[in-house]
């Protein structure tokens, strides 16, 4: 049995952490028979991506000035 199995949610904000992302995948997977079934394909997508804002900018670890 080759049968689709579609899971998907929305963060509750913005998000720029691999960590955060790779948890809120690993509780879509929870949400599965992975691990009892075989799985054939694996996808992840993310949707409604907006440029990193001035707010959203990496910090110097050493300020200049």
């Amino acid at each position: 049995d080759q049968g689709l199995c579609t899971r998907s949610m929305a963060l509750g904000g913005a998000s720029a952490t691999e960590g955060e992302l790779a948890s809120a995948t690993a509780l879509l997977l929870d949400r599965t028979q992975a691990g009892s079934r075989p799985v054939r394909t694996l996808g992840v997508q993310l949707s409604r991506l907006a440029p990193a804002g001035e707010a959203d900018r990496q910090l110097d670890l050493f300020p200049r000035g």
